[in-house]
């Protein structure tokens, strides 16, 4: 009887069972090594190593441009063997690269000017030979400016772009780079391209032998798949940075000033200056590298002796400013700048004057200082484009004060303000109105009305910086101004965590009190003693509304001696030489305020405290509300209240105003109860007031 192959048998069950299982583990193995977590680990290992031999090199480079009077050496050949006499040296002939293009190299040209393409000449910068090459065998592209190898100078032929296109302005000398780890036009260990050039991605446009490079983060995922049009992933360096400096290395500065290297030589003049010492500015050098320099229309004078200070050791540090006197101008070529900006300097006024201090053709841009009627010393800015609060003055205290000014924009339906001693004081929506893209000019000094004073140093970047490099640059202002900024310093930052208030009233926005001396800082962060000047004024309610001071208020301690018994302060601020400014608060317009105060000296309408109404951003002058000495007004609206007799007598003051209303009200031996929206506190030093104030958020 013939066997029934129809049937299984449980021996060739178990063999299909096999197959299957086999079939199976080949699937797993293939999709394990498509996607193999240490494998991945590995590459980024290899990506890390070749990142850090890009900057040894670049370092490299730097170093040999300096000692070699500003030249860099020639690519070596990427197909010489590594038995040869030019492995590893700079290529053959490379004076001669115009007539004839050395062996081993690309030379593309543009507009007559030659780059040239090859590998790290190793032995020229006294580096071992593994640096020619990546971590996965390929020799690293080495493109250099023809100009900066032979001469040290020449145009730029090398273009740089993202990888989305965008150019990378100004053009770099050089670019170092790996060809990453599909290596698509790389050259291996004996000189061979491996892989060539092809494909229509992204990696082929630093392979293609022209003069156009992309630099990207490199990345694994995304759009860097391979076999994707988006693929790239080379690693790439450039000189960019160091060619372009700006302070503290954030990059993309296009105009920087500095009266302490005027030349932009990187030779600090104040090393052999003397006070004495006075120079025509005919020129003010760019120290961007961008060539917008600051030309005289009449030449302003540089000078030294303003800007001194003790720094933290005890030692005194004098900085040189350029002094600008009536007429007295700088002014830039005209240039694309951009319709955002963030714009930085340190200035100090001289006389009651209304001036630019710095401004662009056609309005774009524009700082001015001013004096109102009423003898304040306001900053204000204005951007094209802007609403028409835009041109809002602010108040920086008095002639003779340092001030370090920024102004910033993201552009239209984006906020823009001005930023006075590292705080927030003047904020809102740049309007419908772009600034011009047209080439325009850079005007620092003189104008129609004439500014005096000096300017020490300059920035501008062509974008809105984001506010934590605006503070790092701030930090970088105060630091080498002698200037205290309190986010730099933390001279107020965390010394009140717990919101506090006086007596059983809660939730107060701000609680200035002079009996707290600890809370008093002089220039040097310590607490103040008895006439000590004052720099900040830290909040004691908890909310860091720390104020700053211009001019020199001073702490006079036991300054009431009759009036209130028990619960008034025995401690107080004498503002006769100066006062302080509130950081910029977000609170409703309705408020109530309360001071204690003495008058030294008999002033008709002489302004005590100022607050900004927040119901516009950038608020015109005649919605400001202010407390006199002797009236209270709400726009033009005058009440008065006080009269000489209250001179020399110690007593409580209230200005109330309810949001829905239009009239402030004056409360004599008021309840010590504030409910406020500030934008600013300002004590006139004709005033001589002693004060405390509370505010309170309902």
């Amino acid at each position: 009887m013939s066997a029934d192959r129809s049937k299984t048998t449980p021996s060739s069950r178990h063999g299909f069972a096999l197959i299957v299982i086999s079939v199976m583990l080949v699937i797993a193995g293939l999709l394990f090594s498509a996607y193999n977590p240490t494998k991945a680990g590995r590459t980024l290992d290899k990506v890390d190593s070749t990142k850090a031999k890009l900057r040894v090199i670049d370092d490299a480079l730097k170093a040999y441009k300096i000692t070699s009077g500003g030249k860099y050496p020639c690519p070596a050949s990427r197909i010489a063997p590594a038995a040869s006499d030019w492995y590893g040296a700079e290529a053959e002939n490379c004076p001669n690269a115009t007539v004839t293009c050395p062996a081993g190299l690309s030379c593309p040209s543009s507009d007559s000017n030659l780059a040239l393409i090859g590998t790290i000449p190793t032995r020229a910068l006294d580096l071992s030979d593994s640096y020619m090459y990546d971590e996965w065998g390929s020799r690293i592209i080495y493109a250099i400016n023809f100009g900066r190898v032979h001469t040290g100078s020449a145009k730029d032929p090398i273009i740089l772009q993202t990888i989305d296109g965008t150019a990378i302005n100004p053009a770099p000398d050089y670019v170092i780079g790996s060809h990453g780890p599909n290596r698509i036009g790389a050259y291996n260990r004996v000189g061979i391209q491996e892989k060539y050039c092809t494909g229509g991605t992204d990696d082929v446009e630093n392979c293609d032998d022209d003069i156009t490079f992309i630099d990207d983060k490199w990345s694994v995922t995304g759009a860097t798949v391979l076999g994707s049009t988006r693929s790239f992933d080379d690693m790439v360096l450039n000189d960019v940075v160091a060619k372009v400096p700006c302070p503290l290395e954030i990059p993309g500065c296009v105009l920087w000033l500095d009266a302490t290297d005027i030349n932009a030589d990187g030779v600090d003049y104040t090393e052999d200056s003397t006070e004495s010492e006075i120079t025509n500015v005919t020129t003010w050098y760019d120290k961007s590298g961008q060539g917008r320099d600051a030309v005289a229309g009449n030449a302003p004078v540089r000078q030294t002796g303003s800007f001194e200070f003790l720094d933290d050791e005890g030692n005194l540090v004098s900085r040189p400013t350029v002094f600008f006197n009536g007429t007295k101008s700088l002014s830039t070529a005209a240039a694309s700048w951009g319709n955002k900006f963030t714009l930085m300097a340190v200035i100090l006024p001289s006389t009651n004057v209304t001036s630019n201090i710095f401004r662009t053709d056609g309005n774009h841009i524009n700082f001015g200082y001013t004096r109102n009627g009423a003898g304040r010393q306001q900053i204000s800015a204005q951007f094209r484009g802007c609403p028409e609060t835009c041109g809002t003055n602010y108040r920086s205290g008095l002639p003779g004060r340092k001030v370090l000014v920024t102004g910033h924009s993201g552009g239209v339906g984006t906020k823009s303000g001005i930023r006075i001693n590292g705080q927030q004081h003047i904020e809102g929506i740049h309007g419908t109105s772009a600034m011009s893209t047209s080439p325009f000019s850079f005007v620092i000094g003189g104008n129609s009305a004439g500014f005096n004073g000096e300017v020490a140093e300059l920035v501008y970047y062509p974008t809105n910086l984001p506010d934590n490099q605006i503070k790092q640059l701030e930090c970088y202002m105060s630091e080498k101004y002698g200037m205290k900024l309190d986010h730099c310093t933390n001279y107020c930052v965390g010394e009140v965590t717990t919101p506090a208030c006086p007596g059983d009233v809660d939730d107060c926005q701000i609680w200035y009190s002079a009996n707290d001396a600890s809370l008093l800082k002089s220039y040097s962060g310590m607490p103040v003693s008895d006439g000590d000047t004052i720099e900040f004024w830290c909040d004691k309610s908890g909310h860091n509304n720390n104020a700053i001071s211009y001019g020199s208020p001073s702490f006079k301690a036991n300054g009431f001696s009759t009036g209130f018994d028990s619960v008034h302060t025995a401690d107080v601020i004498n503002a006769n030489k100066g006062g302080f400014i509130l950081p910029k608060t977000d609170i409703d317009n309705g408020f109530t305020t309360f001071f204690v105060a003495k008058f030294a000296y008999d002033y008709s309408n002489q302004e005590i405290i100022s607050m900004w109404n927040s119901a516009n951003m950038l608020t015109p002058y005649h919605n400001v509300y202010r407390m006199w000495q002797y009236s209270f007004h709400s726009g033009t609206t005058g009440y008065f209240g006080q009269n000489s007799a209250f001179v020399g007598t110690e007593y409580i003051l209230a200005l109330k105003h309810d949001p829905i209303a239009e009239i402030a009200t004056l409360y004599v031996n008021g309840e010590m109860v504030s409910e406020i929206e500030a934008r600013e506190v300002y004590y006139h030093p004709s005033a001589s007031a002693y004060l405390e104030a509370v505010r309170k958020v309902s």
